[in-house]
């Protein structure tokens, strides 16, 4: 049995997912009524929410004004009109996890947004005007227009490292269940995601150390704030060349960065000595020893019990099992990972739209964070519903 009665179908339930819906909801009132959503979790932002619970995240590294709804005043006045506190951090007002939460329950219910089918989209055939989407469980979906919201890439993990369960990516970890007193932790990366792994960690009283590849980069936001207008955005969108494009989002993005608050915590707990901070150290290598995992870091060698990799994602569209399928039919150039999308973030002219981090060689380097995934879902907005005009987006000292 086909479900022909479907205009939009999206495929993921996180941030990305959210942004597109809500935009299309505000472009024309009436869709939310003919669009299916479709995401293994069944539910809207449900592993978003489990991430910042894993890690004890209470609040957002991004700004107050970044956030999946069209108008970028609209969580703070939420939080005002509610009374839910925001965060000040290095001058900049952050959303608490909780007031984010509260404010996207709103917006769901305000819109009157579809619930979340619980299923896996597996497949996808297209034709000119028509996208016809396969689901795990055997349902079939036709529709006009098919959003992919899915994937944040490959985990990183450095050639010489073992397959041991010992040896865990940072989404694998969950701060509520630590392992027992006394465990030898090493924690890869220099990036946020390290710091809220080792302030978690060492809170508990558990020996860790901490291994940069480089030295500490202090930022913060996860790239320079010139990339969120038209002060390098313009200069992007004006190269014609894929490749160069390319490399400024790799520039752009570098490794792992921690804004001020989150490198201030971790050299005062070097500085107590409740942890070890090794730089310059990269992961060379990790194998099974004696009392626990061997390690080298550059020329530092050491056992640990456990190893927790804060290193990334590598953006990779074959990694997305759906995408992948879709770029056997219909093949486009891709680019270190990253596909070569049309300007409304259409793959090769298809009736298929991919949001979130893979619109990277349209959108900049910020197209997988949420001031990206917003602008991502107002190109995809005004594909579908021409004369879209979203709100413009706040001035670059609100940042």
């Amino acid at each position: 049995m086909i479900r022909t009665d479907v205009e939009v179908v999206v495929v993921g339930a996180g941030p990305a997912g959210l942004a597109t819906t809500v935009a299309l909801a505000t472009a024309d009132p009436g869709i939310a009524q003919r669009m299916t959503v479709v995401d293994p979790s069944g539910g809207w932002l449900i592993d978003w929410h489990d991430r910042m619970a894993r890690q004890g995240i209470r609040h957002l590294r991004s700004p107050i004004t970044h956030h999946p709804h069209p108008d970028p005043l609209s969580l703070q006045r939420h939080c005002a009109r509610v009374g839910l506190p925001h965060v000040m951090r290095d001058g900049r007002r952050l959303p608490t996890t909780a007031g984010f939460e509260h404010f996207v329950a709103s917006v769901i219910a305000k819109h009157d947004l579809p619930g979340v089918v619980p299923a896996a989209a597996v497949d996808v055939a297209v034709s000119r005007d028509r996208v016809t989407v396969h689901l795990a469980d055997g349902a079939v979906i036709a529709c006009r227009r098919l959003i992919v919201a899915t994937g944040i890439g490959r985990p990183r993990i450095p050639p010489g490292v073992s397959d041991d369960p010992r040896i865990r990516h940072a989404e694998a970890i969950d701060l509520r269940d630590l392992p027992p007193a006394g465990t030898r932790l090493l924690v890869v990366g220099g990036g946020l995601s390290a710091a809220h792994l080792v302030l978690g960690a060492a809170s508990a009283g558990l020996p860790v150390t901490l291994a940069l590849r480089g030295r500490f980069q202090v930022r913060h936001f996860d790239v320079d704030p010139g990339w969120m207008g038209p002060k390098y955005l313009r200069g992007f969108a004006a190269e014609p060349d894929r490749t160069r494009r390319r490399w400024a989002i790799a520039e752009a993005r570098g490794g792992g960065t921690m804004p001020p608050w989150a490198r201030q915590a971790i050299a005062d707990l070097e500085r107590e000595g409740a942890i070890d901070v090794l730089r310059n150290s990269p992961l060379v290598a990790a194998d099974v020893g004696e009392q626990g995992l061997r390690v080298r870091l550059g020329a530092v060698e050491r056992e640990v019990d456990e190893i927790w990799m804060a290193t990334g994602f590598a953006q990779d569209v074959c990694a997305n099992p759906l995408l992948a399928r879709l770029s056997g039919r219909h093949t486009i150039p891709v680019h270190a990972g990253i596909p070569d999308l049309d300007d409304d973030l259409a793959w090769g002219g298809t009736p298929v739209h991919v949001v979130g981090s893979l619109a990277a060689l349209v959108l900049g380097p910020t197209a997988g964070n949420l001031h990206g995934q917003r602008r991502g879902a107002h190109r995809v907005a005004k594909a579908v519903v021409p004369g879209f005009a979203p709100a413009e987006e706040v001035a670059h000292h609100l940042l």
